[in-house]
Protein backbone atom coordinates (compact mmCIF):
# COMPACT_ATOMS: atom_id res chain seq x y z
CA UNK A 1 0.00 0.00 0.00
CA UNK A 2 1.09 3.37 -0.98
CA UNK A 3 1.90 5.93 2.62
CA UNK A 4 1.62 9.27 1.95
CA UNK A 5 3.61 9.85 5.40
CA UNK A 6 6.44 7.79 3.75
CA UNK A 7 7.09 9.41 1.13
CA UNK A 8 6.69 13.03 2.62
CA UNK A 9 9.43 12.00 5.16
CA UNK A 10 11.61 10.74 1.95
CA UNK A 11 10.59 14.15 0.14
CA UNK A 12 11.88 16.06 2.82
CA UNK A 13 15.27 14.02 3.50
CA UNK A 14 16.02 14.41 -0.18
CA UNK A 15 14.91 18.60 -0.22
CA UNK A 16 17.05 18.75 2.83
CA UNK A 17 19.78 17.10 1.41
CA UNK A 18 20.18 18.67 -1.74
CA UNK A 19 20.05 21.91 0.11
CA UNK A 20 22.99 21.00 2.11
CA UNK A 21 25.05 20.19 -0.47
CA UNK A 22 24.19 22.59 -2.51
CA UNK A 23 25.57 25.07 -0.15
CA UNK A 24 28.67 23.27 1.04
CA UNK A 25 30.20 24.24 -2.17
CA UNK A 26 32.98 26.79 0.00
CA UNK A 27 31.54 30.41 0.77
CA UNK A 28 31.14 31.30 -3.08
CA UNK A 29 27.89 29.60 -3.07
CA UNK A 30 25.83 32.23 -0.98
CA UNK A 31 27.91 35.02 -1.99
CA UNK A 32 27.03 38.04 -4.74
CA UNK A 33 29.45 36.96 -6.65
CA UNK A 34 28.35 33.40 -8.31
CA UNK A 35 29.85 33.26 -11.70
CA UNK A 36 27.17 34.37 -14.66
CA UNK A 37 27.83 30.48 -15.97
CA UNK A 38 26.19 29.28 -13.22
CA UNK A 39 22.93 31.24 -13.43
CA UNK A 40 19.87 30.13 -15.86
CA UNK A 41 18.22 33.67 -16.30
CA UNK A 42 18.87 37.38 -15.07
CA UNK A 43 19.22 38.44 -11.65
CA UNK A 44 18.65 41.21 -10.02
CA UNK A 45 20.75 42.95 -7.04
CA UNK A 46 20.50 45.50 -4.92
CA UNK A 47 22.78 49.10 -5.35
CA UNK A 48 22.56 51.65 -2.94
CA UNK A 49 23.35 55.28 -3.37
CA UNK A 50 26.28 56.65 -1.21
CA UNK A 51 27.02 60.48 -2.55
CA UNK A 52 25.06 62.39 -4.86
CA UNK A 53 27.00 65.74 -5.49
CA UNK A 54 26.57 68.73 -7.86
CA UNK A 55 29.99 69.93 -8.33
CA UNK A 56 32.27 66.54 -8.32
CA UNK A 57 32.57 65.68 -12.28
CA UNK A 58 36.17 65.33 -13.75
CA UNK A 59 35.07 68.87 -15.96
CA UNK A 60 34.09 66.71 -18.78
CA UNK A 61 31.27 68.00 -20.68
CA UNK A 62 30.04 64.67 -21.41
CA UNK A 63 28.31 62.11 -19.55
CA UNK A 64 30.80 59.23 -17.81
CA UNK A 65 30.76 56.15 -16.00
CA UNK A 66 33.53 54.56 -13.85
CA UNK A 67 34.03 51.27 -11.61
CA UNK A 68 36.03 51.86 -8.45
CA UNK A 69 37.02 48.64 -7.87
CA UNK A 70 39.89 48.94 -4.88
CA UNK A 71 40.59 50.80 -2.03
CA UNK A 72 43.40 53.09 -3.93
CA UNK A 73 40.89 54.02 -6.93
CA UNK A 74 38.18 54.91 -3.77
CA UNK A 75 40.66 57.51 -2.35
CA UNK A 76 41.68 59.27 -4.97
CA UNK A 77 37.80 59.86 -5.63
CA UNK A 78 37.34 60.94 -2.25
CA UNK A 79 39.81 63.09 -2.79
CA UNK A 80 38.63 64.97 -6.05
CA UNK A 81 34.64 64.66 -4.73
CA UNK A 82 36.49 66.56 -1.41
CA UNK A 83 38.30 69.11 -3.22
CA UNK A 84 35.65 69.73 -5.78
CA UNK A 85 32.37 70.10 -3.28
CA UNK A 86 30.32 73.19 -2.95
CA UNK A 87 27.72 71.30 -1.07
CA UNK A 88 29.71 69.84 1.60
CA UNK A 89 31.25 66.32 1.21
CA UNK A 90 30.79 64.03 3.83
CA UNK A 91 32.95 61.08 2.24
CA UNK A 92 31.77 57.48 1.58
CA UNK A 93 31.39 54.54 3.35
CA UNK A 94 34.34 51.87 3.69
CA UNK A 95 33.79 49.05 1.17
CA UNK A 96 34.75 45.56 1.26
CA UNK A 97 36.18 45.56 -2.45
CA UNK A 98 36.11 41.51 -2.53
CA UNK A 99 32.04 41.71 -2.61
CA UNK A 100 31.13 45.17 -3.85
CA UNK A 101 32.24 48.58 -5.62
CA UNK A 102 31.68 51.18 -6.21
CA UNK A 103 30.13 53.24 -9.71
CA UNK A 104 30.42 56.96 -10.02
CA UNK A 105 27.77 58.12 -12.93
CA UNK A 106 28.54 61.77 -13.96
CA UNK A 107 26.26 63.86 -15.86
CA UNK A 108 29.31 65.99 -17.54
CA UNK A 109 28.97 69.94 -17.64
CA UNK A 110 25.51 71.50 -17.14
CA UNK A 111 25.35 75.43 -17.09
CA UNK A 112 23.16 76.40 -14.34
CA UNK A 113 21.95 74.97 -10.69
CA UNK A 114 19.02 72.06 -10.62
CA UNK A 115 20.38 69.38 -12.14
CA UNK A 116 20.93 66.60 -10.25
CA UNK A 117 21.56 62.24 -10.79
CA UNK A 118 20.07 59.43 -8.64
CA UNK A 119 18.69 55.76 -9.06
CA UNK A 120 15.71 54.84 -11.04
CA UNK A 121 15.52 51.79 -9.02
CA UNK A 122 17.73 50.17 -6.52
CA UNK A 123 18.27 46.83 -8.25
CA UNK A 124 21.18 46.01 -10.89
CA UNK A 125 20.14 43.61 -13.48
CA UNK A 126 22.57 41.01 -14.05
CA UNK A 127 22.50 39.03 -17.61
CA UNK A 128 24.21 35.09 -17.34
CA UNK A 129 26.69 36.81 -20.25
CA UNK A 130 28.14 38.82 -17.70
CA UNK A 131 26.39 42.28 -18.87
CA UNK A 132 24.70 44.28 -16.26
CA UNK A 133 22.50 47.48 -16.17
CA UNK A 134 21.84 49.67 -13.69
CA UNK A 135 19.01 52.77 -14.34
CA UNK A 136 19.52 56.38 -13.43
CA UNK A 137 17.25 59.02 -13.50
CA UNK A 138 18.41 62.20 -14.37
CA UNK A 139 17.16 65.62 -12.91
CA UNK A 140 16.86 69.07 -14.75
CA UNK A 141 15.18 72.66 -13.78
CA UNK A 142 11.59 72.26 -14.66
CA UNK A 143 10.87 74.86 -17.25
CA UNK A 144 10.19 78.20 -15.39
CA UNK A 145 12.43 77.41 -12.72
CA UNK A 146 14.87 79.76 -11.67
CA UNK A 147 18.37 78.30 -11.34
CA UNK A 148 21.66 79.84 -10.60
CA UNK A 149 23.76 80.45 -13.68
CA UNK A 150 26.84 78.53 -13.18
CA UNK A 151 28.77 75.67 -14.39
CA UNK A 152 27.89 72.27 -12.36
CA UNK A 153 29.18 68.78 -12.48
CA UNK A 154 26.58 66.55 -10.98
CA UNK A 155 27.04 62.99 -10.16
CA UNK A 156 26.00 59.90 -8.48
CA UNK A 157 28.34 57.47 -6.59
CA UNK A 158 26.62 53.73 -5.73
CA UNK A 159 27.49 50.92 -4.42
CA UNK A 160 27.12 47.62 -6.18
CA UNK A 161 27.68 44.21 -5.57
CA UNK A 162 29.86 42.02 -7.60
CA UNK A 163 27.60 39.54 -8.89
CA UNK A 164 28.98 37.51 -11.66
CA UNK A 165 29.20 40.62 -14.19
CA UNK A 166 31.99 42.35 -16.14
CA UNK A 167 30.25 45.26 -17.78
CA UNK A 168 28.23 47.58 -16.25
CA UNK A 169 25.39 49.58 -18.61
CA UNK A 170 24.42 52.70 -17.20
CA UNK A 171 21.13 53.75 -19.01
CA UNK A 172 18.26 56.48 -17.90
CA UNK A 173 14.74 56.43 -17.59
CA UNK A 174 14.35 56.47 -21.70
CA UNK A 175 16.51 53.46 -22.05
CA UNK A 176 19.33 55.75 -23.64
CA UNK A 177 22.89 54.36 -22.69
CA UNK A 178 25.46 57.01 -20.43
CA UNK A 179 28.02 54.65 -21.12
CA UNK A 180 29.47 51.00 -20.09
CA UNK A 181 32.35 50.78 -17.29
CA UNK A 182 34.22 47.64 -17.10
CA UNK A 183 34.38 45.93 -13.81
CA UNK A 184 37.45 44.87 -12.60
Amino acid sequence: MFNIRELNRSLLALATLLITACSSGGSDAASPSVTAETREGPTRVAARTVHVGVDCGTRGPQPAITWIGDSGARERLVRRLGANAIDGFGGLPAINFRSHGLVLVEMGRRATSGYSLELATPRVLVQPDGQARMEIRARRPEAGTVTAPMLTYPCLVARVPRAGFDRLDVVDGEGRSWGTARVD
